[in-house]
Order: structure tokens, then sequence, then C-alpha cells
């Protein structure tokens, strides 16, 4: 069988991978599963150096191999013990990176699993919990509970989601969670290599009395002209049902713009089609990553359990996309990858701040 390895174009961010070695990876894991080939696997230097060659074999098997009968079992092999490159952090990936788009175009939300390390949880809710008490103690109103007619009958009188924007500004911890290459791979996957940051958020719904969120849209709170808004949520801490994790209407990103469709308005297209308590749960783990479109109807329920909920939301868009003037929101225009193609000299001096 001929490999094609020493051949392929690999994207700048992978550039530094060495040929050869990339070629023992990739033939040793076609060894493994029926491919009739045999070969000793090559010690790697550095945790980082296997974690950058395991990411461009990615790339290599999804532009050159057909999915095989035995991808299941690779996907297997990569998150489980017999792994001998270190890939912990990365369980999946692979498998991620074959249907991420494809899943997001069709129901409007995708998932990548475990893209951050147990080591890197640590550090996240450490911080968390530091900007956490320092909102407490600011005496500000710190509660962003909806307050939606909506959602009344479904959640405690008392209930409450404490909130802030931008936690960058808070912590070099989590721009650096921003800057994570794993995470802007899979990003680029959906909008394209130019990525910009418009804003951060820090949710962190209380045990027992966290609340909900109406089903909405997130584009009339920050509308862009081509429609590229996404949303990231990173998991710091496990996401069920008894926590209220998010839930999204499959397909629902392909109705397009809703007007009014904020939550706070009743619409008989969002409220009489669709219920909050009906929308599918998004299951997740600490370290798993949610995406959704910025027209993909979604909420979710109150906190019923003895357990906080708390992720950071990033909302991103391509740099080739335009901010409309009307978006209520800060845009701190954070160039997370590539280039943004729309920033001017008013623009970046007028940046908006949240009153």
């Amino acid at each position: 069988m001929q490999f094609k390895g020493e051949k392929i174009f690999l994207p700048r961010r992978f550039q530094f991978v060495e040929a050869e070695t990339l070629v023992y990876v990739v033939v040793f894991l076609q060894s493994q599963f029926g491919l009739g080939m045999e070969l000793k696997t090559k010690t790697l230097a550095s945790k980082d150096q296997g974690i950058c060659m395991m990411e461009s074999l990615m790339r290599v098997e999804i532009q050159n191999t057909p999915k095989s009968k035995n991808a299941d079992t690779m996907f297997g092999w990569m998150s489980g013990k017999k792994s001998q490159f270190g890939i912990g952090c990365f369980l999946n990936l692979f498998k991620i990176f074959m249907n991420l788009k494809k899943h997001f175009e069709e129901k409007g939300y995708a998932i990548g699993e475990k893209i951050f390390s147990n080591d890197d949880l640590k550090i996240f809710n450490d911080e968390f919990d530091t900007i956490l008490n320092q909102l407490i103690n600011s005496g500000e109103n710190i509660n962003a509970k909806w307050g939606s007619s909506l959602t009344d009958h479904i959640e405690p009188e008392d209930s409450k989601v404490i909130h802030t924007h931008n936690v960058q500004s808070y912590s070099y911890i989590f721009l650096s969670m921003m800057q994570n290459e794993t995470l802007l791979n899979l990003i680029e996957e959906i909008i394209g290599p130019n990525i910009i940051m418009h804003h951060s958020k820090l949710f962190y719904k209380p045990p027992n009395r966290g609340s909900a969120f109406p089903l909405h849209q997130d584009w009339s709170y920050f509308p862009t002209k081509n429609n590229s808004m996404i949303a990231a949520v990173i998991h710091l801490s496990e996401s069920t049902l008894e926590t209220g994790c998010i839930r999204i209407v499959p397909g629902s990103h392909k109705i397009g713009k809703l007007e009014k469709s904020d939550g706070h308005t009743y619409i008989p297209k969002i409220h009489d089609e669709h219920e909050l308590e009906e929308a599918e749960p998004i299951i997740a783990e600490p370290g798993d990553v949610l995406f959704f479109h910025c027209f993909s109807l979604h909420g979710s329920m109150p906190n019923i359990s003895n357990y906080p909920r708390k992720t950071i939301l990033i909302q991103l868009y391509a740099g080739t996309d335009k901010v409309l003037n009307d978006n209520p929101h800060s845009n701190i225009q954070l160039v997370l990858r590539g280039f943004n193609y729309h920033a001017t000299r008013n623009s970046v001096n007028n940046i908006k701040t949240l009153s």
C-alpha cells in the first residue's frame, strides 16, 4: 500500500512536524487495524511534540484516507490505556475532526469532548472560584437571572445565576484558555481561519436554585452581516439534567433570524412549536466544549442539584464578517487567529464597554 504522507500539504499550524516522524506514526496506526503493515513505534521527544504530531495525523487521515471499518476501534484505541503517545487530553479528537463541521451544519451545534485536560481544569476552576469570590465581594449586582415570564413556572422564586463579561480581563489564565491551539483548530473547522473573539462570559449556576434561561437566539444580541457568530461553551464542571445543562432545538438554526427572539418576548414560531423542556439536553463532562450557531434556539432548565454548574462562554465570529452597528454588546475584537478584515482606526479606538 502506498502512503502519501510525505506529499501532503500540512496547514501552517502543523508546519513544524517532521514528515518522517509523521509517517512512522501513521504507518504504526495503520498496522494496528488490519492493514498488514508492521513498523516499530518511534519514541516521542516530548508530550507537546506527541500532541502536535497526532493533530497532524488527524488531518492526514481526514484528507487522504476513507473512514475504515476499523475506525471505531481506532477511536477506542486512541482514547484508551493502550495509547503510547501521551495524548490523554485529546480523547476522541480524531472522531471530532471527522464529524464536527458536518454535525454543526446539520444540527446547528457540535461537541468537542475532553478538549482540556484534568490539569487544565484544576487551574481553570481555581481561577474561576477566585473571580467568583471577587464578584461576590464587590457589592455589585452580579445576578444575571433572565427574569422572563417564559420560565417563571419552572424555577424557584429566589433562583439566580452569577455572571460577568470578559473573564480575560480578570485573569491571564482565561486568555490562555482562549488561545488553546486545539480549541482554535476546532473553531477554525466551523468559521474559518480568521477567528475574532467578540466577548466572553462567566456563568455560575448555584446548587438547588440556579436559574433557567428561556429558548432564544443569540443573533439579536450581537448581530453580524454574514451571521458567522458562534458560541463556544467550555464546561468546567459536569453538566447534567439536574444541574440545568444547555438545551438546543436541533436544526433550528435553519429557521433563520426570528425577530424579538431574545427570550423576553412570547414568539409563536418559537414557543408554540418548541418547549424548553423538550429541547435536546447537552450532557457534558468537564473539559468538553459545546459550539452552537447564533440562530440555534437554546436555553437551559434550573439547577436543582446539590452541585454548581460552571461554564465559560466565548462569542466568536469570522474575521471576514462585520459586526453591525446596532450590536448592543461590547465587541473587544480580540484576534485569536488570523486577521480582522473589518477593524478600523475608529472601531478599535472606540470599542464599546458595558455599562
